[in-house]
């Protein structure tokens, strides 16, 4: 997964996402777009204090933390023209369109890996 500068982060993070920094702060946007500050993941509840911009945020790198969906909930959107990712434990993607969904064999994923990856779903 790239990191991005805080520039990109904003541009890129949705509402409902999650971007976190090399130092593990995070920052979130609240139901009126209004980026909001956290020390960590677990605190974030849009209550977070709003995020101002400083000469420290120059060289920050984020990235942006998936949102993640069952499997069943992936198929769904995919079943609806949706582009879906499966992503491994060291944050690989993989994405799977039409062409590969329909000619899955044991080399391009195992039943296991679709059980218990981590999905996602693309706007």
């Amino acid at each position: 997964m790239d990191k991005l500068t805080t520039g990109q982060m904003i541009d890129q993070l949705k509402i409902g996402e999650v971007a976190e920094d090399e130092n593990g702060w995070c920052v979130a946007f609240d139901e009126e777009r209004v980026l909001r500050f956290y020390s960590s993941r677990d605190e974030i509840d849009g209550k977070g204090t709003k995020y101002w911009i400083s000469n420290e945020d120059t060289n920050a790198k984020w990235r942006i933390i998936p949102k993640f969906v069952s499997f069943e909930k992936a198929i769904r959107a995919f079943k609806e023209g949706k582009l879906i990712k499966s992503w491994t434990d060291n944050d690989y993607e993989i994405h799977y369109g039409e062409y590969l969904l329909n000619n899955l064999t044991e080399e391009t994923i195992t039943f296991n890996e679709i059980l218990n990856a981590k999905w996602t779903i693309e706007d």
